[in-house]
């Protein structure tokens, strides 16, 4: 009895561990991109990316209640046995099918780039097209699985099927990352899924109780930091260039700028410069990562706050005569930053480190 309370105690440590890595890798992901100044990584997919690690991060939590039922409480059920089954081959698909559209999105991305693709059809970059392909992959697949399982025989089901299906998408990984090299706008994708091609297949493991306890887990936590890390080196090194005729829109689209204008107007601005300044940051990221509704209210409660006018008309504005009216009160300092010399140690730093 003791040893099942000390199993029990050992999986809620793991779980609560495994949880708080994944919280702390999704507010990453989210800071990412939400990071002002940041090059858009639209072909990151970053939705595509959560919902895979979310399809993943329930696998390994149904594994460790599984290996714990078990190991430690001496479990027998077949009912369990297949729920476990169908809902780890299910969630396991979407992980796969989720990686597998991030690189078609690359490639009708790098199309339109070229001027290749003007036609492509917009639903092809929708959330709805790519929740539709990843749940057909995946019931298909654990349909398929039922059916071997009951009608044929179940250990080509448990065992040899699901071994199969990790082995090929392995290697589709690994095709993955030799098609995204001429198309990758950096080159910690293709590295990234070489790593998910190798950690993918562990897979074909013998599917023991050992191996959904303890590997599955360990497996998944391991492409959750491999994302990370890659999302963190794309974020952190590539950089748009310095534009020649730098405008004050411009100046919040580059971080390194955004910083340096920022420290110049702490300096240099008036207090109600600086609250210009924060609003226009403010109205700028919700331009470019909100929706139309996020953008609207987030003009009302910019403009609204504004003290330097009680002129409730500012209220209403949209967000484009918004952000032009916060451009009227920054463009002394802004004149000013433009002939300053912190701007020209600025891009001679910019360039020696851009190269």
């Amino acid at each position: 009895m003791e040893n099942k309370y000390y199993g029990v105690l050992n999986s809620v440590i793991v779980i609560v561990l495994i949880l708080l890595f994944n919280i702390f890798c999704f507010i990453y992901m989210i800071k990412i991109k939400n990071s002002v100044g940041r090059e858009p990584l639209f072909d990151r997919s970053e939705h595509l990316l959560v919902f895979g690690t979310v399809a993943n991060f329930i696998q390994s939590i149904l594994n460790i209640l599984y290996g714990v039922w078990v190991f430690f409480l001496d479990g027998k059920d077949v009912k369990i046995d297949i729920a476990f089954y169908i809902t780890a081959t299910f969630t396991t698909r979407v992980y796969a099918s989720s990686m597998g559209l991030r690189i078609f999105k690359m490639q009708r991305l790098s199309l339109l780039r070229s001027g290749c693709g003007i036609n492509t059809q917009k639903f092809l970059f929708s959330s709805s097209f790519n929740i539709a392909i990843i749940s057909s992959y995946s019931f298909i697949i654990t349909i398929l699985y039922l059916i071997i399982y009951y009608f044929w025989d179940r250990i080509i089901a448990s065992v040899y099927m699901i071994q199969f299906l990790y082995s090929l998408e392995s290697i589709i990984f690994l095709i993955f990352s030799y098609i995204s090299l001429p198309i990758a706008k950096h080159p910690s994708i293709p590295t990234e899924y070489i790593f998910y091609s190798f950690i993918w297949v562990t897979g074909v493991v013998n599917n023991n109780v050992d191996r959904k306890f303890y590997i599955i887990p360990i497996r998944n936590s391991l492409l959750l930091l491999i994302s990370v890390i890659s999302l963190h080196a794309h974020a952190t090194n590539i950089r748009p260039p310095f534009p020649v005729d730098l405008m004050l829109k411009n100046i919040y689209e580059i971080e390194e700028v955004y910083d340096d204008f920022k420290e110049f107007l702490e300096k240099n601005g008036s207090e109600l410069e600086k609250e210009a300044g924060e609003l226009y940051k403010n109205l700028k990221l919700a331009e470019h990562t909100g929706s139309q509704d996020v953008v609207i209210k987030a003009v009302q409660r910019t403009m609204c706050s504004l003290v330097i006018n009680k002129d409730n008309s500012i209220c209403d504005m949209d967000i484009y005569d918004a952000l032009g009216y916060l451009e009227g009160i920054l463009y002394n300092v802004y004149d000013e930053y433009m002939g300053s010399n912190e701007l020209k140690e600025l891009r001679r730093e910019y360039f020696i480190n851009f190269c």
